[in-house]
């Protein structure tokens, strides 16, 4: 059992952590990511074999990242080791009973894989899941402005949650599991001894333990795994993505007027129905704005195989085999043809019409976005006609009034890379791939022209006298052309590529 550690100790074991190199930024040196690889898998061997020194740095990877024996156990202090085993992450004979891992300035404990051959592998039956892509994404995608108190909605072991405490006031802390809140609570206690009492931890199903209080911000990492059946802590019991499905409904309801969710999600597509008039239902009579970057899809087939083995370190019983094929079956059975996954941003809106964007995640998330994401934001109220000048524009405009007189200019800095293509009659292309952005990055490919045309926007005159002067000296059908580039000054707009700021 984890026993929270008092405040001069836990800043003890902190600064010997950060001094023996166990943080975020040598860990990704070292193993490019900071994700704990699953046992047997050949990441999980290499390293293993890249931790066989007497440094005190190995032997935490091993502890703690691995959940094996150090090779060298003599190489951490016996004082050292002791508070380990008072705190409860090593038992009685030195093995490590959770993983261990820094995340940011923090370390995350949450359960560690179990490799099932072990004579004992003592699964538990609620694990509790700690730092993996969809908790980095999140953390990356998620906005910093201030409130006075955020929800974590399915907080798991408190990853998202001691992130918040950064930008509010306090923080509400709820999740299904009464064991994945004790794991928040040695979280928050060990990483932020003095911020303890800003945090409310509340047990129970979705929304209900918050009854019908409102936030200002909600962030949600839910269960999200599209599987017949795994812990409630990876998985839901509800239908294919149900359980997303009402964290977004409930959520939207709980939000302040100007309230923000933003959530990680995956979702199915359903035969005859694209996934978009799908989720539009979802999203329908909400009052939100509403923005879905599509991140991914996979058809249902290479879904199940990239995430069988997933529940394996989680307990899973069953045999592989059957589990892929039950699987597999129960994709077919509910006539799913791809599994999606991507970010959603909801902010209440009560007034005036709302506006829905489904966009493809061109580029990534390499690091945190909120700077970024915002000025987007921004962009899109400017693009939507409730905030237009003129009533009349629509967003299926190529441009509308309200952006036209602005005086543009192309953003810096932008990355730019040249290129060609070559098609089945040996014709040669040639485009140019545009990048800008430091945490979410954008991409966009476009003609050599309208790369040329772009650096015309030099912010010395609205956006309309530069199209203006672009089609009257590139000769051809005027209205055909203006249309085009009006698109395409939007889209570059949209992503980032043109500014008015």
């Amino acid at each position: 059992m984890l026993k929270s550690p008092g405040g001069e100790k836990a800043g003890e074991i902190r600064e010997f952590l950060r001094g023996a190199g166990y943080t975020a930024e040598e860990l990704t040196r070292r193993f490019h990511n900071t994700d704990p690889p699953i046992p047997g898998t050949p990441r999980w061997f290499r390293i293993e074999a890249e931790t066989e020194s007497d440094s005190l740095s190995d032997a935490l990877v091993r502890w703690f990242f691995l959940g094996t024996l150090p090779a060298v156990p003599e190489a951490v202090p016996t004082e050292l080791r002791s508070s380990f085993m008072d705190f409860g992450v090593l038992d009685d004979s030195g093995r490590p009973t959770v993983q261990w891992v820094p995340f940011g300035s923090d370390w995350i404990v949450s359960d560690r894989w179990v490799d099932k051959s072990d004579p004992d592998p003592n699964f538990p039956e609620d694990p509790v899941i700690g730092v993996g892509p969809a908790a980095v994404h999140l953390h990356r995608f998620t906005t910093r402005e201030s409130a006075a108190t955020v929800l974590d909605l399915g907080c798991g072991g408190g990853v998202q949650t001691l992130d918040l405490l950064d930008t509010a006031n306090r923080v509400v802390a709820s999740d299904l599991s009464r064991r994945a809140l004790d794991f928040a609570r040695f979280n928050l206690a060990f990483n932020r001894p003095d911020d303890v009492e800003r945090v409310e931890f509340l047990c129970g199903d979705g929304l209900a333990p918050v009854e019908d209080r409102t936030f200002p911000k909600i962030i949600c990492n839910p269960p999200f795994i599209l599987t017949p059946s795994a812990p409630v802590s990876v998985a839901s019991e509800e239908l294919l993505d149900g359980l997303c499905r009402r964290f977004i409904r409930d959520g939207a309801q709980r939000l302040d007027e100007g309230g923000v969710l933003q959530m990680i999600l995956e979702w199915v597509e359903i035969e005859g129905t694209s996934w978009q008039d799908r989720i539009a239902t979802w999203l329908k009579d909400l009052s939100c704005d509403a923005w879905l970057l599509h991140a991914n899809h996979q058809a249902p087939i290479s879904y199940v195989e990239t995430r069988v083995r997933e529940l394996d370190p989680l307990g899973a019983e069953d045999d592989l085999g059957s589990r892929f094929r039950n699987w597999v079956q129960y994709f077919r059975s509910n006539q799913v043809s791809a599994i999606h996954g991507g970010l959603l941003w909801l902010r209440k809106r009560t007034p005036g019409r709302n506006w829905i964007r489904f966009e493809d995640l061109e580029g990534e998330m390499a690091g945190p976005s909120s700077t970024e994401v915002l000025d987007l934001l921004r962009r899109f109220d400017l693009l939507d006609p409730g905030h237009s000048a003129n009533p009349s524009s629509d967003l299926a405009d190529p441009w509308n009034e309200r952006v036209l007189e602005l005086p543009l200019r192309v953003a810096q800095p932008i990355r730019r890379q040249t290129g060609e293509t070559i098609g089945g009659d040996g014709a040669r292309s040639a485009f140019v791939r545009l990048d800008i952005g430091s945490g979410f990055r954008r991409t966009v490919t476009v003609d050599p022209e309208i790369a040329e045309f772009l650096m015309r926007f030099d912010g010395s005159q609205p956006a309309r006298d530069v199209i203006d002067g672009f089609v009257r000296h590139a000769g051809g059908p005027e209205a055909e052309i203006r249309k085009e580039v009006g698109r395409v000054s939007r889209l570059l707009f949209e992503k980032g590529f043109l500014t008015d700021a």
